[in-house]
């Protein structure tokens, strides 16, 4: 399996956004962890496999809830 560059990273979470947007869903702040972390935040120039999310933010009050379980929306359009 091919593994995921910044470019790939960054393609793959902007087209996250475009489908929240199409499924007229409300935003969703995902906190993420790891290779792809590093990457999205151009601290390191290679690949990873996957993304790491750990947390999700609240939108309103920013409180750090459990990843776990993904909302159904969020689950729905993966």
């Amino acid at each position: 399996m091919p593994g995921f560059d910044q470019n790939a990273i960054d393609e793959s979470l902007y087209l996250l956004g475009e489908l929240l947007d199409l499924e007229k869903e409300r935003p969703i702040h995902l906190l993420v962890s790891g290779g792809s972390a590093l990457l999205a935040a151009e601290i390191v120039a290679r690949t990873t496999n996957d993304v790491d999310v750990i947390a999700l933010r609240g939108e309103v009050d920013g409180e750090i809830v459990s990843a776990y379980p993904l909302p159904d929306f969020l689950k729905r359009i993966g």
